[in-house]
């Protein structure tokens, strides 16, 4: 872990084998709220901001990154720099297996997103979202 004073876990955090967490610059900052599981294999990569609510269910296998390489035409994209954005996931949220979510985006309170998904808008309370890129398909009941 490169700055591990900019990561704060929670009460009763469980962090499964494998999972990375990284807050990648000495600006970064990542929060994961009490009793949140982040699961196996699971990479967090912060050069902003990541933060995850309290009892969240994060699936095996789920990629978070608040940052992307800028990609102009006429420079080598390795030479460009990131473009970041914070992410911000509510409580009690179920984030499946194998998504993607990319920066900028905020998944509100009690929103579930479906196993395989990539998140590159706003997701509001209560609402479930999936596919690639993901759409919204429903509501908790």
């Amino acid at each position: 872990m490169r700055f591990p004073r900019n990561v704060e876990v929670g009460e009763a955090v469980v962090v499964k084998e494998g999972a990375r967490i990284c807050a990648c610059n000495a600006q970064a900052k990542i929060s994961i709220g009490a009793r949140t599981t982040v699961g196996y294999h699971t990479f967090i990569f912060a050069s902003e901001s990541i933060r995850l609510g309290s009892d969240c269910l994060i699936a095996p296998f789920v990629y978070l990154v608040d940052s992307n390489h800028k990609i102009d035409k006429g420079q080598n994209i390795n030479t460009q720099p990131n473009e970041t954005a914070p992410i911000t996931i509510g409580n009690d949220v179920w984030i499946a297996s194998n998504c993607t979510i990319l920066k900028g985006v905020t998944i509100g309170d009690g929103a579930v997103i479906a196993a395989n998904s990539v998140v590159n808008k706003d997701v509001g309370e209560n609402e479930i979202w999936g596919g690639s890129p993901a759409k919204h398909i429903g509501h908790r009941k």
